[in-house]
């Protein structure tokens, strides 16, 4: 019971990792990036490539089956992006998600039975967590912006 309760958790995270894989190729789209952010933006969507390549083998080894991803269109009918203008707006938009993803990972923990992967949610969660603090100093903000990651 405690492996297919954690491959439903497994797919729930694994989702999370897809939506940030598309919305940087959504970013990456918008025409509105210098090269400099494109190629930070390229290098945090390969994070979540493997991140959900790390959840997806997990997955296996549990004999599940993982959930295939949406496309940008399903997700942004999900979780409407605001309007995105310019830099600054797609940058707010990337730390309001990387922001999401960090408090999702570190919610994931207390979801998964198998210490291992538990384990694997709080480094993915940790590299989030620097994702959004390296966007919010980008945009001028505190890296920081508390002594705790937020619980929702």
């Amino acid at each position: 019971m405690n492996e297919t309760q954690d491959v439903d958790a497994l797919n729930e995270g694994l989702q999370g990792e897809y939506f940030g894989i598309t919305a940087y190729d959504a970013a990456l789209g918008t025409g509105l990036l210098s090269a400099k952010v494109a190629t930070v933006a390229k290098g945090f969507q390969a994070d979540h490539r493997a991140h959900a390549q790390a959840i997806r083998e997990a997955i296996e080894r549990l004999r599940g089956r993982a959930s295939a991803p949406k496309t940008w269109k399903e997700y942004a009918a999900m979780y409407p992006p605001p309007k995105l203008a310019n830099e600054a707006d797609v940058l707010r938009y990337a730390a309001s998600l990387e922001r999401s993803a960090a408090v999702a990972d570190t919610k994931m923990v207390a979801k998964l039975h198998d210490p291992a992967l538990r384990t694997l949610f709080a480094r993915i969660g940790g590299v989030e967590a620097m994702h959004w603090a390296l966007l919010l100093s980008t945009l001028g903000e505190a890296p920081i912006p508390d002594s705790f990651l937020p619980v929702d």
